[in-house]
């Protein structure tokens, strides 16, 4: 150390035992994170454990000032630093440790401990919401429930029938508010007490074991009951009784539901009284036109029989003619009658269809000659036209089939004045949308007649009308045909159009399945040869009438063919006869309707006796609504005819079973 100016100036130099530095140093053993600085107080580095002394330096000029007014101290910054000043020399030593070394431990524990916590909040905090969930969720259900519980007494107290339900003892705990207007007793009369039904009382013990036995076996019973209401009267009501179970299974109550039917009893019973009269009247109806039929027919009988008979005599010009036209107004009232029947048939649903081979072009001839009487009456051309592709056999019923054929060309015919009338039978290859797409053939038929207006087609098919009034008088007619010709081909799986304009004419296409065959040697009408007729020469037949003009005429008939005839006019005198000569006899004729004895009756007491087992009996009826035909064959007999008795007819039984 300089001391002084100039010459008088002195150069003062002092040492230091290094072993003093040294001891102190050995005093003191920093750690690794420890970094050390002697530092004289002028800021002089002595020794410094940093690797940098310009670092270390930086480090402890800030101290220079505090440490040269403190002997000892501490200063906090980036790095906490402690300093102790020498108190017999100039220099001070100084310890500085990073900060963030000092506390990375604490760090370390403060980050662990709070993850730690963080991790135990979350999990208390989940637990917690998952708490809150389910106590949630029970509140939900709880609320439900109890909206459930309300929406169900709300439905028990609203509903249009009479609830109870019932202890496991069957005493009633609940009962709504119908029950008490249904029954007229409320909940004090009620609750408490067994239902009516349970009660001994009103109800045989014996129907309460029945009840209570499937109660318990957990079965449902229900029933019909007739209670007394409070004010007296009684009411029927449908019971429904069932257990009702908790969760385990186990029953705990019973629910009771009742429902008044009484309103319902009383319109089954108007219903069923409605029924058998509209049954009864319908009976009456059938068994009037049977009765019609056959009391028309019997008369007819005898009148087409007999004006046929006078017609093959010899007659003057005038009483041919006479007698001619009551035939054909005989035939002509019968063609009415057939229809009103058929009608009634078709309408009651009895008419019966017979699919049989069909040989088509003998019986379109058969039409065609037919109504080509009356087209020549009036001068109309009347042809027909064949299609090539047309089958000349199909499967049909040749009796309706040709029914509806005469009445659409008989039709045509008559309400056409001048003209022609045409009929094409064809395999149209365009059928009505009303049909399937299966195969049809179509009869078609062209007049140049009045023709109608769209008001009139439309009432066309209304039975027992026509298409003007006017129509009655001026062409006559009962204005079914047209009604049972459809009703026909509806039921043959076929359709009837009809296309017309006022004046000009009409067009109807009759259209029905084809059901092709291979030929048949069919004849649909077969003619009886004399050869054949001259075999039941000689023959005797019993004839059993009790019309005396049938009678006549069906002994005329027999006559003309040789054959002997017995009569008797009931099944009585019938019995007698055959008891005399059961031997004599080849055939019976046995109308069916007679007084005394019928001949259901006689043809059972005829086949009690052995030697008339194989005696042929053939029906001889007026009645043509009822199933008599079958009523016949199982009481006995063997064939059967209807009255008028056709010629050809009867010649046909005649020879098949004598």
């Amino acid at each position: 150390m300089r001391i002084g100016h100039g010459e008088k100036a002195l150069l003062l130099v002092a040492a230091m035992n290094p072993d003093f530095l040294l001891n102190r140093l050995e005093r003191y053993n920093p750690t690794n994170t420890e970094l050390m600085v002697m530092q004289r107080l002028d800021g002089r580095m002595l020794m410094t454990t940093w690797e940098s002394v310009h670092e270390a330096q930086a480090h402890t000029n800030d101290l220079l000032q505090t440490i040269q007014n403190n002997a000892l101290g501490m200063w906090v910054g980036e790095w906490l630093s402690a300093f102790r000043t020498s108190s017999r020399y100039p220099f001070f030593i100084s310890v500085q440790v990073s900060q963030v070394q000092v506390l990375a431990a604490w760090r370390q524990k403060t980050w662990t401990l709070v993850l730690a916590v963080s991790v135990g909040l979350f999990a208390v905090l989940a637990a917690t919401g998952v708490l809150m969930r389910r106590i949630h969720r029970v509140e939900l259900t709880e609320r439900q429930y109890q909206q459930t519980i309300l929406q169900y007494s709300q439905a028990l107290e609203q509903s249009p029938s009479g609830i109870l339900i019932l202890d496991e003892r069957g005493r009633v705990v609940y009962c709504n508010a119908f029950w008490s207007q249904m029954s007229g007793y409320d909940e004090a009369h009620t609750l408490g007490r067994p239902p009516r039904i349970l009660d001994t009382v009103h109800t045989p013990e014996q129907q309460v074991d029945h009840i209570w036995k499937k109660l318990h076996s957990r079965q449902l019973w229900r029933g019909e009951f007739v209670q007394p209401h409070k004010e007296g009267h009684l009411f029927t009501s449908v019971v429904l009784l069932a257990p009702m179970r908790n969760e385990e299974g186990a029953t705990t109550h019973y629910i009771c539901i009742q429902h008044d039917i009484s309103g319902m009893k009383k319109l089954q019973t108007e219903l069923q009284a409605s029924r058998d009269k509209a049954e009864a009247a319908t009976v009456a109806k059938s068994q009037f036109l049977a009765n019609m039929s056959h009391e028309i027919r019997t008369p007819m009988n005898g009148l087409i029989g007999m004006t046929q008979l006078a017609l093959d005599e010899p007659l003057t010009p005038q009483a041919q003619q006479y007698i001619s036209n009551a035939h054909a107004s005989a035939v002509s009232l019968l063609g009415i009658l057939n229809d009103i029947l058929d009608f009634s048939k078709i309408e009651a649903g009895k008419l019966a269809l017979e699919y049989l081979p069909v040989p088509l072009k003998d019986l379109m001839s058969q039409v065609m000659a037919l109504q080509s009487v009356a087209a020549n009456t009036k001068n109309l051309s009347l042809t027909l036209h064949w299609d090539p592709d047309v089958p000349e056999h199909i499967q049909s019923d040749p009796v309706r089939l040709m029914q509806i054929l005469n009445n659409v060309i008989g039709n045509a015919i008559k309400f056409t004045a001048e003209g022609a009338v045409t009929v094409r039978v064809s395999l149209p290859s365009d059928t009505s949308p009303l049909l399937s797409a299966k195969p049809f053939i179509c009869f078609e038929i062209d007049d140049t007649g009045v023709g109608m207006s769209d008001r009139q087609l439309a009432q066309l098919f209304t039975p027992f009308t026509q298409a003007d009034n006017s129509i009655t008088r001026l062409f006559g007619g009962t204005g079914l045909g047209l009604a049972i010709s459809r009703s026909l081909c509806h039921l043959l799986e076929g359709h009837l159009q009809i296309d017309s304009e006022k004046q000009r004419g009409t067009r109807v296409r009759v259209l029905l399945p084809l059901q092709r065959l291979s030929p048949v040697q069919v004849r649909l009408q077969p003619v009886v040869s004399d050869d054949a007729l001259a075999r039941l020469r000689g023959s005797q037949v019993l004839l059993v009438e009790d019309h005396p003009m049938n009678r006549q005429l069906l002994q005329v008939l027999l006559d003309k063919l040789g054959i002997q005839t017995i009569t008797a006019e009931n099944g009585q005198q019938a019995l007698d006869c055959l008891a005399k000569s059961p031997e004599n006899f080849d055939a019976v004729l046995m109308d069916v309707q007679m007084p005394v004895m019928d001949g259901i009756q006689a043809t059972q007491r005829i086949r009690e006796d052995t030697r008339l087992a194989d005696l042929p009996i053939i029906a001889v009826t007026a009645n043509a609504m009822s199933d008599e035909r079958a009523l016949c064959l199982q009481s006995g007999m063997q064939d059967y005819l209807s009255k008028p008795v056709s010629r050809q007819a009867l010649h046909e039984v005649l020879l098949k079973w004598i």
